[in-house]
């Protein structure tokens, strides 16, 4: 099913029944919309990025371009990924002491910067991250009911869930075009979570194999997840299985009706799946 056929299958006068997800980054703008009163609740959209011009004009292009978007929701999420982000145990946490947090773990961005927050309750912990403010006034002037969630956040929830399946500890990977996100959990329980940028195939075991080695993870009983787009699974895998025995693929996407030519983020899929 083509992009404009799910769109002409919405009623849009119904909008306001609607949750309308965006998910931003350098690379291509992913949308989701879930339907409550559809039997196939969830659709799926891609809208790629004018490299040639700054992120806030891209946002405004898509506005312009996009008159679905125009229609109100009921919910509006918008997702951001970024690498400027730290994460603090929730019962540490100064929602008056935000800024000072952020500048302490994370050197210093753009004048135009807002640091936001997300708690999260499953990981208990809240992640604190930097949004451009143009961008967040450019979304709040089209919307009154709007969150906004750094990348992470979603991830973090998701994989702290289904952590405490099972009785080891496991080790998440999110593997993105030139980075991978690293959760590392204990039955529920958030160790670590770190960002490290890479490409190769090499590198992402090398920053893996440190961060088990590190954490003590125990190679015959414990496991490491991956997910996210991952150019070569059989290379990745066969590598890893060198020194871990249990290496698995997680997919969401069944439950989600997201077919395999679709670049559907996964963090925007563990965004719905917080949601439902």
């Amino acid at each position: 099913m083509t992009e404009e056929t799910s769109l002409r299958k919405l009623d849009f006068n119904m909008s306001k029944h609607f949750t309308l997800s965006i998910r931003l980054s350098s690379d291509y703008f992913a949308f989701s919309i879930f339907n409550p009163l559809n039997e196939e609740p969830l659709t799926y959209l891609i809208r790629d990025v004018d490299k040639d011009i700054s992120l806030p004009a891209n946002v405004k292009q898509l506005f312009r371009n996009n008159p679905f978007l125009n229609h109100p929701f009921f919910k509006v999420n918008v997702i951001i990924d970024t690498k400027r982000y730290t994460m603090v145990p929730f019962e540490i946490f100064d929602d008056d002491a935000v800024d000072n947090i952020f500048n302490f773990n994370v050197p210093k961005g753009e004048e135009t910067e807002e640091i936001i927050y997300n708690i999260l309750p499953k990981a208990n912990t809240v992640v604190l991250f930097g949004m451009d403010k143009l961008i967040e006034q450019l979304f709040n002037d089209e919307y009154s009911n709007i969150r906004f969630f750094a990348h992470i956040s979603p991830l973090a929830e998701y994989f702290t869930v289904k952590s405490s399946e099972g009785n080891s500890k496991k080790i998440y990977v999110f593997v993105k075009k030139d980075a991978i996100d690293v959760f590392c959990l204990d039955h529920g329980k958030l160790l670590l979570v770190n960002s490290y940028v890479c490409k190769a195939t090499a590198d992402i075991c090398y920053y893996i194999l440190c961060v088990w080695k590190q954490l003590g993870y125990d190679q015959e009983h414990d496991e490491l997840h991956l997910a996210g787009n991952i150019p070569d699974k059989d290379k990745l895998l066969s590598k890893l299985n060198n020194f871990i025995k249990n290496v698995y693929f997680v997919n969401p996407e069944s439950k989600l009706g997201v077919t395999d030519d679709m670049k559907v983020p996964f963090d925007l899929q563990t965004l719905n799946l917080c949601e439902l």
